[in-house]
């Protein structure tokens, strides 16, 4: 019995392909952690803007501490982290702007999906 012949060029192709098939499976799965860490920061910047809210906080008598704006700083923190997460997520193959964080503190937010974290904001922003 004879061994079929194979030319180096079906042999480059074969590899080409097993190539092209893992890198776009990395792509995806990078897609897909960065999409759920822009969800996660749309759900911090709706916290921070919720708590900047002054109806929304307890007002100690005699308490001179005003948080509003620390909160406001970090909901607009969270806002430019999640315009560029979700630039990344549709352009994985890019590089992270130097000083972006690889990924957010995301608590007990962890066993979520991006599209459930999504859905939580977008019940939070409609009143």
């Amino acid at each position: 019995m004879r061994w079929p012949r194979f030319r180096v060029r079906t042999m480059m192709v074969a590899v080409a392909l097993v190539g092209l098939v893992i890198a776009g499976e990395r792509f995806w799965r990078r897609s897909q952690f960065y999409r759920k860490q822009a969800a996660l920061c749309a759900f911090f910047e709706c916290q921070h803007l919720w708590y900047a809210n002054p109806e929304n906080v307890l007002i100690i008598p005699g308490d001179d501490y005003d948080d509003r704006q620390a909160q406001i700083d970090e909901a607009s923190k969270y806002r430019v982290l999640k315009e560029q997460y979700r630039r990344i997520s549709r352009r994985p193959w890019e590089a992270l702007p130097p000083g972006t964080p690889v990924a957010v503190n995301p608590w007990d937010l962890s066993r979520l999906s991006a599209s459930e974290i999504e859905e939580m904001v977008a019940h939070v922003d409609d009143p």
